[in-house]
């Protein structure tokens, strides 16, 4: 039987960081599927190839980044009926979930298939990787049902406090990956749809564990084939709470796919440093991914059991935990920059711009960092609207606004490079002053239903 973790009681220290830990190896080891792809090709085909699968990596990430935004509204809502002991309630959304996302799933795997070719134009991928792009594309596409349902399975496994077997499951599957990454690539000669290829079969391969434990799992949150059903009211709330993430996320990443396109004019060499730059990206800021998410479930879970100062106190503990973890990350990045972008390609100019992107970047990452903790812990006491709307404004008004005017002011490299870490300082101010205004606001309701209490007691 699966462990599952009660957070509404204990200590909250403890609590989030031993279910943040093993979130971040499993979002370490989920990332090194494109991340292997990246270091395999960049290092066996050249920049160019390098180039082709970095200039995709926004573009997927939207479409990665829509589901994930719903399997998280299904997640805090799991987390909540979890907390409050609503098994029947709970069981719905599970079941709802899976359903839903498998249809959805397969639409978007075919939309991705038909419109990768006019994305890539519309970014203005250079000829010298269209081609290598938009046949990546294809086959990612074509396997994206399977990721789809992994992380759906793992979020609801998160939800109910187990962080433990996704991690499992993705080590078997990225050392998958990177076995026939090396087989496909280096072996056969595929090039870089040699890499699409393995990282779909990786896929099935984590789907199917996932999969598997779910559905023999001696616990309430076992899937059963024969109640799959679509409830519509559990399904809007799902949405209610889903969709509004689903649809920010996916609109943050297209706003860095257009992004892309100021990066492009620059040429290959700037786009494969900007993807070795992304790929460092990702990986520094998996610990605040992983404490973000952690807390979004310590908080459903908390506000769920009406426990409103210790969601509180989680938040707090958990901003502390990810400032030094990432003050950490970003002295290791500026310092080894160099040396960690020549691990994806060693031409002079792809080291340049890579370490350059790096350097710019790393000094604002404590703030991104508290950005994120505080709009995931919203979303986790069930304000979905405020955080998406500020986080619109953020990452996807102010950079676009911001790289129309510099682009027309300036042909320089840097005020492009630095689109990516100015929005964070306004977004981060802006997710404080609303958290606290919720908190102060459910403090206050709780006093004022104790008070009603006493004095209908008398």
């Amino acid at each position: 039987m699966t462990k599952t973790v009660d957070m509404t009681q204990g200590n909250i220290t403890s609590q989030l960081i031993h279910f943040a830990v093993p979130l971040l190896f499993g979002n370490v080891f989920q990332l090194l599927y494109n991340t292997v792809d990246c270091i395999i090709v960049g290092n066996y085909v050249g920049k160019d190839a390098l180039a082709a699968i970095g200039g995709t990596t926004h573009l997927i990430s939207a479409a990665v980044g829509f589901f994930n935004g719903l399997s998280i509204g299904a997640g805090i809502l799991i987390a909540q009926y979890f907390g409050a002991h609503h098994i029947r309630a709970m069981r719905r959304a599970i079941h709802t979930t899976v359903l839903g996302m498998t249809v959805l799933g397969i639409v978007l795997s075919l939309v991705g298939m038909l419109a990768s070719p006019l994305v890539l134009k519309l970014i203005a991928t250079p000829d010298a990787v269209f081609v290598a792009a938009n046949g990546y594309l294809k086959i990612y596409f074509g396997g994206f049902l399977f990721l789809i349902l992994y992380n759906m399975g793992s979020g609801v496994l998160r939800a109910v406090g187990d962080s433990r077997h996704p991690v499992y499951f993705l080590i078997v599957s990225s050392a998958i990956n990177i076995v026939l990454d090396l087989l496909f690539v280096v072996g056969f000669g595929w090039g870089i749809r040699g890499a699409a290829v393995a990282t779909v079969i990786a896929e099935v391969v984590s789907t199917v564990l996932v999969g598997v434990l779910l559905c023999t799992a001696d616990a309430p949150y076992r899937v059963r084939l024969r109640e799959l059903t679509v409830d519509v009211k559990m399904l809007g709330r799902i949405i209610h709470i889903g969709l509004p993430g689903a649809v920010s996320s996916s609109i943050i990443s297209l706003s860095n796919t257009v992004m892309q396109k100021y990066i492009n004019v620059f040429g290959s060499a700037c786009i494969a440093g900007f993807a070795s730059f992304a790929k460092l990206d990702s990986i520094a800021i998996l610990p605040m991914t992983s404490l973000a998410f952690a807390a979004s479930t310590f908080v459903a879970q908390n506000f769920g059991a009406g426990n409103i100062r210790r969601a509180e106190q989680g938040i707090r503990k958990t901003l502390l935990l990810c400032l030094v973890a990432l003050g950490t990350v970003s002295v290791v990045l500026w310092i080894g920059a160099p040396v960690l972008i020549a691990l994806f390609n060693r031409e002079r100019e792809v080291l340049w711009y890579g370490s350059l992107f790096v350097r710019l970047t790393a000094p604002f990452y404590i703030l991104c960092c508290a950005s994120m903790i505080l709009s995931q812990s919203m979303r986790g006491m069930g304000h979905i609207f405020k955080p998406i709307i500020i986080s619109f404004c953020g990452f996807v008004l102010f950079r676009q606004v911001f790289l129309f005017i510099v682009t027309r002011l300036t042909d320089s490299f840097y005020p492009v490079a630095l689109a990516y870490p100015f929005a964070w300082p306004i977004t981060t101010l802006s997710c404080a002053l609303y958290c606290r205004h919720i908190i102060q606001k459910a403090v206050s309701r709780a006093v004022d239903k104790t008070e009603d209490a006493l004095y209908h007691s008398r």
